[in-house]
C-alpha cells in the first residue's frame, strides 16, 4: 500500500470512529432522557390517581348525605 492510501484509510477509520462515539453519546443521552420521562409519568399517573381516589370519596360523602 501506498503511504497516501493508508492516510486517507486512517482518516476514514478516525471519521467512523468519531461517528460512533457521537452515536453512542446520542444513544446514551436518549437512554436518559427516556428514564426521565418514564419517571415523571409514572409521577402524573400516582397524582390522577390520588385525585381519582378523592373524587369518588367526595362523590360519595354527597351521595350518603343526600340519601340520608
Amino acid at each position: 500500500m501506498t503511504e497516501d492510501r493508508l492516510t486517507r484509510i486512517e482518516k476514514i477509520v478516525e471519521s467512523h470512529a468519531k461517528s460512533i462515539q457521537a452515536l453512542s453519546d446520542a444513544v446514551a443521552q436518549d437512554r436518559k432522557q427516556s428514564a426521565k420521562d418514564r419517571r415523571h409519568m409514572f409521577d402524573w399517573l400516582a397524582r390522577l390517581s390520588a385525585a381519582q381516589r378523592d373524587f369518588y370519596e367526595v362523590s360519595d360523602r354527597l351521595w350518603n348525605r343526600v340519601q340520608t
